[in-house]
């Protein structure tokens, strides 16, 4: 039968294309691709539209869902296109790149980039190119660092410098920078040294040597990093201001972060001479490492981001600046947050050796719960490269074939994004690994730093195969840097360090430069015509933006802090703003810039300011209040705009300075509110004699009134105000409340709609506006709905009364019965209360009694018996009690043999008037058994004695004869065992007992009820 399309999984889908490969002929070529489907698809090479088959020069590799081909000693006839088919049950795709074979180097050797001559005058022009480029250096503070450059080009090109792309003469203490022009006994081309005198922690970064002429231009650039000397040298003998450190921007003084998550603390830094940095955890000084990242951002502020914090990070963090002035510090403490459900045993950080394997473990709470793997940001999906393991709560993850870019932060998370954290340390020729993605605006310079176990080797940087310039290159010691100055589309790609058989490998992105927004207005103009309007003008911008635009206009109320937009224009002019379009009145002031896609521009604010006044319309007006005596009556109306206005009693105006006054002194209490378009006048506890009173309203364009009238006060309840839901345990005393607004007046009170009867188990109280129903002593049956009835209100009261609940004393402990064919097994459970019910249940069932199963309560006690028990009475069983149960596990085990001793038949010699024992034992006490002699059942008597005691059943003869001897038989169901007794008339040479336990060896059966010795 074929499966269904729904039941053959994935197609395959690539994850990673092949890139283009450019080589020298006889050099290697290798494509790679990243392919996944379910099931895993096969893969196989074309080219010409034939498949490749391995060979001599060429193989294939695969890794898991990672597949190449590697093509060594390239030839001319390898070029073309080469294609990679995937193909599972589920479908079919492909991948394609182009391989180009160029022709070999010419055989004279190439001159070094320090020797190419230039081109002689008038052969030609040309741009510029480097001839030298500086080299990276990693330095101590206070050496003398000089950098050199020298370059080529027809006319002799111009020389200058940068730094992390400004001019030397922007750096913000450049003062210990010198240039020194080459001359001309150095060589060919034009040359420019940068000597730093005494180099500090701040001159650290990438300097760009740019060579330009009229035909183009170049450009070279090298790493600097100044390291502090173990011992810091003395201060700086120039006088400067010490350096400020502003507090930490991106957190309080006490920062919190989710475990996993990470915490991110930036420092400003200002002073002169720059200062320096230092980051201190718990009063030590921190290096960066795998999970605690230091740079600088764009805006100049020092930043320390800690990656997916554990608790171990935990503690005080410090930025401490220092200069020649002086030094201070800015601190904040950091708190990490565990979440409730946590691994119950975290990972931990593993090493292991390139080619090797590494295993990370970790146990979760249960074992049911889904994990996920991560390698920093990355999930993990198992393949052979990534073994993963899951052995109840135990979660492993295996690395195969580690390699340097291996190295990193691993994380398995748990539902909640719950994680744990370890580092997978890879050791290996390689001890600092390329970054996995590296993200450089185009323009700026991109900067890879490699570190190795040995000094002085060489190591191989390409990019897409191709190996890089060796201008772009340098190495000393155990550091290597490729520097690419002004990366541009082209520089991106897949960019690898290579040092024999170990690599390393970076993404580098280029990400391209955001337009620039559009610039503001200009000649804004304000012009106060007509009352109560202005007039706004202004002019486009210069140069007017190359993309569509709008101009948005804003305004801010005199006294306020913000700004809020009125409306857009489309075309530059004038506008003229209503005193409508201001929310209250006021002075307001105006300001206008220009949007665009690209961003929006500088406002600029229009000179002066502007009396605005709405005009009022009423939105909602008074309405005739109608209240009881001693209440207070709300007058309320809602205008459309925020506005001043007047509040007249009975045509009295009533004073706006005084929100709380009287009418006159000891008359009408009052109070006057405004919140935003709403006005409310309140009149405190009005009387009879208010009755009839006109309230009005006036303010510019708006007059309204409303008149008072006060009614007689019914009764009314005060509380509860909604219905009260309770809940009691029996023998609790229930006290309900429902307080009345008028004293002594009589209520009524209701349990299920009807009328309640006073008891010694009811009492009802009246106490002034109080009235009370109280229960001495709940029980189940007084739960109901209770209600307090009085002059058509009502109180409702919800009372739930329950039992308290059952515990089960014991047992505690899961208990096992084990029991045969027939036998009777009592299951005990006790629990705390004597009328306690209990059900029991038998594999999920409830147990009913019948003439099988006996089911007895004794005060506390609750019993199930199974008088005689057969192999299908087995099971779970469960006494429950409650929210609590006792479990049990019933064996019945049919038994196949009664007779436990002797297993064969047992022939005993004995001598006249000696003493006999024939013994029997039985796998069960209760059993019963009948003993025979030559086939007729024997009777007890002084010569023949039949003993029981527990499991072993004995024929005894006290002083046999001749006649005695015989074959007895001890038998039970269609089981026996045999004795055959030899009575011979000799002398005993030991007269005193001649038993069958002296001449047979003593066997030990082991049974659950015991042991006996036959």
């Amino acid at each position: 039968m074929k499966a269904s399309s729904g039941d053959q999984g994935s197609p395959p889908c690539f994850l990673r294309f092949p890139r283009p490969v450019r080589v020298v002929s006889g050099a290697e070529a290798e494509l790679k691709c990243v392919v996944l489907g379910e099931p895993p698809p096969v893969v196989v090479w074309e080219k010409g539209g034939q498949q490749l088959a391995a060979s001599e020069r060429l193989s294939f590799l695969a890794d898991g869902a990672e597949h190449g081909l590697l093509l060594s000693t390239a030839l001319p006839t390898d070029a073309g296109v080469y294609v990679c088919r995937a193909r599972n049950a589920a479908g079919e795709a492909y991948a394609a790149a182009a391989v180009t074979v160029l022709e070999p180097p010419a055989s004279e050797p190439e001159p070094q980039p320090a020797e190419r001559p230039l081109p002689p005058p008038g052969s030609g022009e040309g741009a510029p190119v480097f001839l030298t480029g500086p080299r990276s250096q990693w330095v101590l503070r206070g050496v003398e660092v000089v950098l050199t450059c020298r370059a080529g080009g027809l006319p002799e090109p111009t020389l200058y410098w940068e730094k992390d792309g400004m001019a030397l003469d922007e750096v913000w203490d450049s003062s210990h920078f010198a240039l020194e022009p080459g001359r001309a006994e150095e060589g060919p081309g034009a040359s420019l040294a940068l000597r730093i005198l005494a180099a500090r922690l701040p001159d650290s970064g990438v300097y760009v040597c740019h060579a330009r002429n009229a035909h183009g231009h170049a450009q070279a650039g090298a790493l600097l990093q100044v390291h502090q000397p173990p011992e810091s040298p003395p201060s700086d003998p120039d006088e400067a201001p010490a350096p400020v450190v502003e507090p930490l921007k991106c957190a309080p003084k006490t920062f919190w972060v989710n475990e996993g998550k990470h915490a991110k603390f930036r420092c400003y830094v200002m002073g002169k001479p720059e200062p320096e940095i230092e980051w201190h955890w718990e009063g030590r000084p921190l290096l960066p490492d795998r999970r605690r990242l230091m740079y600088r951002d764009r805006d100049g502020g020092f930043v320390l981001k800690v990656l997916y914090c554990q608790a171990k990070d935990r503690g005080l963090y410090v930025c401490a600046a220092r200069n020649s002035a002086g030094q201070t510090l800015s601190a904040v403490q950091l708190h990490v947050k565990e979440p409730r459900l946590r691994f119950t045993r975290p990972l931990q950080d593993v090493e292991g050796r390139e080619h090797g394997i590494a295993v990370l473990e970790c146990k979760v709470p249960n074992s049911r719960i889904p994990t996920a793997w991560f390698r920093e940001d990355q999930r993990l999906l198992p393949c052979r490269k990534y073994e993963q393991i899951e052995e109840g709560t135990v979660r492993r993850l295996i690395i195969h074939r580690l390699k340097a870019d291996d190295d990193g932060v691993y994380l398995c998370e748990m539902r909640g994004r719950v994680r744990t954290v370890a580092n997978v340390t890879v050791k290996g020729p390689i001890l600092k690994r390329l970054p996995r993605k590296l993200d450089v605006l185009e323009g700026e310079n991109a900067v890879l730093l490699v570190e190795t176990l040995e000094a002085g080797v060489e190591g191989r940087w390409s990019r897409d195969g191709e190996e890089l310039p060796v201008i772009c290159q340098s190495s000393s010691g155990h550091m290597h840097a490729l520097v690419l100055p002004g990366v541009t589309r082209e520089d991106a790609g897949e960019v690898t360090f290579s040092l024999g058989n170990s690599r390393t490998t970076t993404l580098l992105r280029v990400k391209c430069v955001k337009h620039s927004p559009p610039g503001p207005p200009v000649s804004a103009e304000m012009f106060k015509g007509h009352k109560n309007t202005v007039l706004l003008t202004w002019k486009p911008p210069d140069p007017a933006p190359e993309t569509p635009f709008i101009y948005r206009l804003e305004r801010q109320e005199v006294g306020s802090e913000d700004w809020i937009q009125c409306f857009s224009i489309e075309k530059a002019g004038a506008v003229e703003v209503p005193g409508d379009c201001v929310p209250s009145e006021g002075d307001y002031r105006f300001r206008i810039c220009t949007v665009s896609g690209h961003g929006r521009s500088p406002h600029v604010v229009f000179h002066g300011s502007a009396h605005l006044v709405p005009t009022a319309r009423l939105v909602a007006g008074l309405e005739d209040v109608q209240v009881y005596n001693g209440e207070d009556a709300v007058f309320s109306l809602d205008l459309s705009t925020i506005i001043q206005g007047t509040w007249f009693l009975n045509g009295e105006e009533l004073k706006s300075n005084e929100p709380e006054g009287q009418v006159e002194p000891g008359a009408l209490r009052y109070h006057m509110e405004q919140k935003g378009l709403q006005h409310r006048l309140i009149l405190h506890a009005v009387k009879h004699q208010d009755s009839g009173a006109l309230v009005g309203f006036s303010c510019p364009g708006v007059q309204d009134s409303a008149a008072l009238t006060i009614q007689e006060s019914p009764v009314h309840i005060l509380s509860p105000q909604d219905k009260v839901s309770l809940t009691f345990t029996t023998s609790d005393r229930v006290v309900l409340t429902c307080e009345l607004s008028r004293v002594d007046f009589p209520a009524t009170w209701y349990k299920d709609g009807q009328k309640v009867e006073e008891s010694e188990l009811l009492v009802v109280k009246m106490d002034g506006r109080k009235h009370r129903l109280i229960l001495p002593e709940a029980k189940v049956q007084d739960s109901g709905e209770f209600e307090c009835r009085t002059e058509g209100v009502s109180a409702f009261f919800g009372v739930t009364v329950q039992d308290p609940p059952v515990h089960i004393v014991e047992p505690r402990e899961h208990v096992f019965v084990h029991a045969i064919t027939s036998e009777c097994v009592m299951l005990a459970c006790e629990v705390d209360r004597e009328d306690a019910p209990v059900c029991w249940y038998k594999d999920g069932q409830e147990v009913e009694e019948s003439d099988f199963v006996v089911l007895e309560n004794e005060g506390p006690h609750r019993r199930l018996v199974l008088p005689a028990t057969q192999p299908s009475d087995g099971g779970e069983f469960q006494c429950v009690a409650g929210d609590e149960r006792a479990y049990f596990t019933v064996t019945i085990t049919d038994v196949s043999s009664w007779i436990v001793y002797p297993s064969g038949k047992v022939y005993v010699a004995a001598v006249r008037l000696e003493r006999v024992v024939l013994t029997c034992e039985l796998c069960r006490p209760w059993a019963e058994v009948r003993w025979t002699k030559n086939g007729e059942e024997v009777v007890e008597s002084p010569a023949l004695l039949l003993q029981k005691e527990d499991t072993v059943r004995r024929l005894v003869l006290p002083s046999v004869q001749l006649e005695d001897s015989g074959e007895y038989l001890c038998e039970i169901d269609d089981e026996s065992a045999s004795f055959t007794l030899t009575v011979t008339g000799g002398q005993s040479l030991q007269p005193q007992c001649s038993s069958l336990l002296q001449r047979q060896p003593q066997v030990r059966c082991v049974w659950p009820r015991g042991s006996q010795w036959c």
